[in-house]
């Protein structure tokens, strides 16, 4: 069916998805004209400072285009934030690119996008390659190509923080993680499945 949490409150595998679009602050990248927008939302009443990290990255591994810059977002508010010319991304070839943005908050991820202009069919992905370590509660995620769909629990069955997400090349992606989990495991990449590293 179409929700997002069925009747016995298991989390299908859209809901980490929309729950993360629906964060009070986040981050989104847009393609506009000639250029490739960059905007920091905040839907809390109160400011928010941090740094955003954008560019452009290759399906295969690299990141042509990587800046980092200071942002104070106002309260209630969608804030062009940066931006870069469109043909940059062009000359790499849309099919073989995506162009990213990461909100940090004292240098830890909070909130990530990707964009793609190609079809998903059409993406040149690469073979995936990723790997996890796990120090106390902290679960981190590493992959020198981007990897599409990051899923550990396809059923819906266990209470994680996070799950379904992208892999930016070489940029980590942590989440929170509880002993009472046991072992954490990938079971399926995008379209994929029984791919564990």
């Amino acid at each position: 069916n179409w929700s997002i949490v069925d009747y016995y409150r298991r989390r299908h595998l859209a809901y980490h998805p929309v729950r993360r679009a629906f964060q009070p602050v986040t981050v989104v990248v847009a393609s506009e004209g000639d250029t490739v927008a960059v905007f920091g939302v905040n839907d809390t009443p109160e400011p928010w400072s941090g740094e955003v990290r954008y560019g452009l990255f290759l399906l295969a591994g690299s990141l042509p285009l990587d800046e980092t810059l200071p942002v104070d977002l106002p309260a209630n508010a969608s804030t062009k934030v940066a931006e870069f010319p469109r043909a940059e991304w062009e000359k790499l070839g849309f099919n073989k690119s995506g162009a990213f943005a990461v909100l940090l908050q004292e240098g830890r991820p909070l909130a990530q996008h990707r964009l793609f202009l190609e079809r998903f069919r059409d993406l040149e992905f690469a073979p995936p390659q990723l790997d996890f370590s796990l120090e106390g509660e902290t679960l981190t995620f590493n992959s020198p190509a981007f990897v599409w769909g990051v899923v550990m629990d396809p059923d819906g069955e266990a209470p994680l923080a996070d799950d379904c997400f992208d892999l930016l090349p070489g940029i980590p992606y942590v989440m929170p993680w509880s002993a009472e989990l046991g072992e954490p495991r990938v079971l399926r990449l995008g379209s994929r499945d029984a791919l564990a590293p």
